[in-house]
This record gives structure tokens, C-alpha cells and sequence, in this order.
């Protein structure tokens, strides 16, 4: 990992909006998403010959070898391209990522994220993070689920990356990732929620152990938004739009500075921003006129 006094231009969007306020966009629902077919990776782009949107919607693969990597690098020079690199920024899912010293080691260390963060930085291009921050999330989902259900969601979901970054990555200890996961959410739901309380209400809602259920493809299923078998999937759709929401808005206020934009998310919510993104650019492309 390079020092932290490397990353002079990266910098984070935090989300002050309200989200449910009406929008003359919406985002397409997981039940229209479910009858969807679609390539992986996902790709879409936007433009009037002076201003650039490029959307790459990725499968989050650890593996440098994936098949995304070659196309991710063909859409990112497309982009380089057509806007020579100027007024641009860069859009990366979850969180902002370390810089890292090749490629090999941003894949491994946080799949795409982490290598359009290498990308941008070798052409100086800034890093954007649109996500809301988790206390307004935390708060909007509890306004409809209960609070272990909510806790466990977010728990969920990071042991679910945590299985397959221990396919891929080697000497990675799942058990210290889970520990510091649960330090994390502590922040949030308190210090109550601790591993045996999450092993108790992964055991109440699947009734089956949490050790027993550690497995790739059963964590896939219960943190999977669009399935709609357990409350942990219903959470996490939930969680996924609210997301989507604060995206969204982030890019129409960039599109709205005239910003030429990299998007980098995963394929799903590639798919379920198009309709709005695009109705965005129509309209701002009307008011130019």
C-alpha cells in the first residue's frame, strides 16, 4: 500500500440530501431487474460530443485474470480518448480505495474499485465515493425493519465478500476480517452486537448454525436483493435502492457541472440507474438547447 500522503486527489461525496423527495427519474425495481438479461460486465455511455458519461457495470471479481479487466481498460482508454482527460472524474462503489502498486495487487486487494482508483490516479483524474453515509442509512432502514435484522444485513454482506476474497487471496484471515467487520458495526448498533449475537440471529431467521452456513453460495443467497426469500434479502434491497438513490443524484449534479464521468459500480446497479441516468441527460441536454 502506497502512504496515504500519495492520495493527493482523491476526495469523498457525502450525501446531504433527502433521497425520498420526489424525482422526475426513478430506479428501475428488483422485481423488473429479475426479468432482465444482460452481458457481464455491463456497459453503457452517454454523449454530446463535448461532455462524457461512461457507466461500467462490473461482476466484483478478485481475479486478475477475469475477463472484465480487459474490456474495463478498452472502455477506460475509450474514455481517455474522447475527453484527453480533462474535466473528469472518477465514481467508485462502497468506499474510497487505497492506492496500490500494480494491478495484479488493486484487483486482489478490492477488485475494480481499487484498479480505477490506480487508473485515475496515473492520470491525475479525481475519486469520488457517492454512497450516503451509513448513519442516515442505518436510520432509514430501521424506520422499517427491526434493528437485528438491519444489523445482521450489513454483517451479512461483508462476510459474504470475505468468503470469496478467501478463495482468491492468500494468507487472508477471514476471522480478523469478521472481528474488525463487527468493531465496525458496533459504531452503529452498539456494543451489544457482538459475533454470538449475530451467530443467535442468523440462527433464529435461517435455523441453521452460522458456522455451518459458512459457504460462498449460501451467503450469495441470503444477501442476493433480488431474492425475496428471507427479511436479510428484504433488508438488502432495500439498502440497494436507497443506494441507488444517492448515486443517482450524485451524477445528476455532476452531469448538471458539466463533468465528463467514470462510473465503476457493480453490473446490478449499472442496469437499475440507466433508465434514470439517461432521463437526466435528455433533460439537461433540452435546457442546453
Amino acid at each position: 500500500m502506497l502512504p496515504m500522503t500519495n492520495i493527493i486527489r482523491i476526495f469523498c461525496f457525502i450525501s446531504s440530501f433527502t433521497p425520498l423527495i420526489a424525482q422526475q427519474w426513478s430506479i428501475m425495481s428488483y422485481q423488473e431487474y429479475a426479468k432482465t438479461k444482460h452481458a457481464r460486465p455491463y456497459t453503457f455511455s452517454l454523449s454530446d460530443q463535448n461532455h462524457y458519461v461512461y457507466y461500467f457495470g462490473a461482476n466484483h471479481s478478485l481475479n486478475p485474470d477475469d475477463q472484465q479487466y480487459p474490456v474495463l481498460e478498452a472502455f477506460w482508454q475509450e474514455f481517455l480518448n474522447k475527453t484527453r482527460g480533462r474535466n473528469c472524474v472518477v465514481l467508485v462503489e462502497g468506499s474510497l480505495r487505497p492506492l496500490k502498486h500494480c494491478k495484479e495487487e488493486a484487483i486482489l486487494g478490492g477488485a475494480e474499485g481499487t484498479y480505477i482508483t490506480l487508473l485515475a490516479e496515473r492520470e491525475k483524474i479525481d475519486i469520488l465515493c457517492p454512497e450516503p453515509q451509513q448513519t442516515w442509512l442505518t436510520k432509514e432502514l430501521l424506520k422499517e425493519f427491526p434493528e437485528e435484522e438491519v444489523a445482521y444485513a450489513f454483517f451479512a454482506q461483508d462476510v459474504f465478500w470475505h468468503l470469496k476474497a478467501e478463495k482468491i487471496r492468500r494468507n487472508f484471515n477471514k476471522d480478523l476480517a469478521i472481528k474488525e467487520d463487527i468493531s465496525e458495526l458496533q459504531k452503529y448498533f452498539g456494543t451489544t452486537y457482538t459475533l454470538e449475537l449475530l451467530k443467535d440471529i442468523h440462527q433464529k431467521i435461517f435455523s441453521k448454525s452460522f458456522d455451518d452456513s459458512l459457504h460462498e453460495d449460501i451467503f450469495y443467497r441470503i444477501t442476493n436483493p433480488v431474492e425475496e426469500e428471507t427479511i436479510i434479502n428484504k433488508v438488502i434491497s432495500r439498502k440497494s435502492m436507497l443506494r441507488d438513490t444517492a448515486i443517482v443524484n450524485c451524477i445528476e449534479d455532476l452531469i448538471g457541472q458539466n463533468k465528463n464521468i467514470f462510473v465503476v459500480y457493480g453490473c446490478t446497479h449499472a442496469i437499475m440507474q440507466e433508465a434514470a441516468i439517461k432521463t437526466i441527460w435528455e433533460k439537461t441536454q433540452k435546457k442546453s438547447l
